[in-house]
């Protein structure tokens, strides 16, 4: 047994303050994501264009969350009651600089309203805040993550499983979010106007998206290595979006059945991984996860919904000018898109897989032959 996971056993009190931190910046990192999807429906929606708005308040508390757990681990850092655990420090000090750019984000987004009034969703102040919030999601994931492989007790596992689903939820959608950045064509404010060119914003999409919504899950299932994972965060995601998104508008509604039967991707998923681990071979292994990653990446248009068909809008040859217009063109366009975004979602999200296979290979081939190396070195059998 390693140094590290002998300490982490022992010191029970200081791995429970690490789990609270974590408990916490999880919270934060998921308040934070609705936030975000909830402020861009308002904006869609012609709602008041003030900083004070209900969204922002969801968001800036889930910053305001992650910028106490930031400040709880740096008192740990600086007390020395983590020194030992190097395989968790990182991710502490991630929380520190993400919320330290979200913390400066708040006010300078709050002075950009002031001057400029209604704002694109790529402005500075709010490129700047997505940079700070997708930093507090990744810390949040390498924390719980680092945690699973080093703790020793049941219970503690079970804890960081519980919060793993949410956070890598968030995760994901904050990776979605931070494409929409430069995708959604809402940029164009009463001053400046940040919208890339149609085509552009088109091929990061269909490019982007699939792979991201493919490698997020089966990082997830990879780590949890736990039933039914890829159905639960599948679902919390869908259910996220369909909140945020959909719900408000009584236009969009209407797709919202369909919408939730998205979630039995994730369900299929966990059938196709489980079926082909039960079998105990490598081989089998990988190849259910491609093909699981490919199914995912086959839906990414959808999935989008009722956001990223406003993408395509113009290269599609219609106009975006209120939810209910967008909903029409949604069903209108959709039997011919999706021939189009289902086979290439699905080679999408299987090259990720595959890539992400070949790089944890290189890695792991790296770690042994660096290891091997410093055992001849020190004089130790190999």
């Amino acid at each position: 047994m390693s140094e590290h996971n002998v300490i982490l056993r022992n010191n029970n009190g200081t791995v429970d303050k690490y789990i609270i931190v974590l408990s916490l910046a999880c919270a934060g990192s998921f308040l934070q994501i609705i936030g975000v999807s909830w402020d861009v429906t308002s904006h869609l929606m012609r709602n008041s264009e003030t900083f004070f708005t209900p969204s922002h308040t969801l968001l800036y508390s889930g910053v305001g969350l992650l910028l106490v757990t930031a400040i709880m681990g740096a008192k740990l850092m600086l007390t020395r009651k983590i020194d030992n655990m190097k395989p968790v420090i990182i991710s502490f000090k991630l929380l520190i600089i993400g919320s330290s750019i979200a913390i400066v984000a708040g006010p300078s987004d709050y002075a950009w309203h002031k001057t400029f009034g209604i704002d694109g969703l790529l402005s500075p102040t709010h490129f700047v805040l997505a940079t700070g919030i997708i930093i507090n999601s990744v810390a949040v994931i390498i924390g719980l993550k680092r945690m699973l492989m080093q703790v020793q007790s049941r219970f503690q596992k079970t804890i960081i499983k519980f919060l793993s689903i949410p956070a890598f939820a968030a995760w994901w959608l904050t990776m979605i979010w931070y494409v929409y950045l430069f995708v959604l064509p809402l940029s164009d404010g009463s001053h400046f106007n940040f919208n890339l060119n149609p085509v552009t914003e088109s091929i990061i999409a269909i490019t982007l998206l699939p792979i991201i919504d493919a490698v997020a899950l089966l990082i997830a299932v990879k780590t949890l290595n736990m039933k039914w994972s890829a159905t639960m965060i599948t679902l919390l995601v869908v259910l996220i979006n369909a909140f945020t998104n959909i719900i408000p508008s009584n236009h969009l509604v209407p797709f919202l059945p369909m919408y939730i039967v998205l979630a039995l991707v994730g369900f299929l998923y966990d059938c196709i991984v489980q079926r082909a681990s039960s079998r105990a071979t490598r081989f089998n292994v990988e190849k259910s996860f491609i093909i699981s990653s490919a199914l995912v990446g086959s839906v990414f248009y959808i999935l989008g919904y009722p956001l990223l068909p406003i993408t395509f809008a113009e290269p599609l040859g219609f106009s975006f000018n209120s939810m209910s217009e967008l909903h029409d063109n949604f069903m209108v366009t959709l039997p011919g898109i999706l021939l189009f975004t289902v086979p290439y979602g699905a080679l999408m999200g299987s090259i990720g897989a595959d890539v992400y296979f070949r790089v944890t290979k290189a890695l792991n081939f790296k770690d042994h032959v660096e290891k091997t190396l410093g055992s001849r070195s020190s004089g130790e059998p190999i």
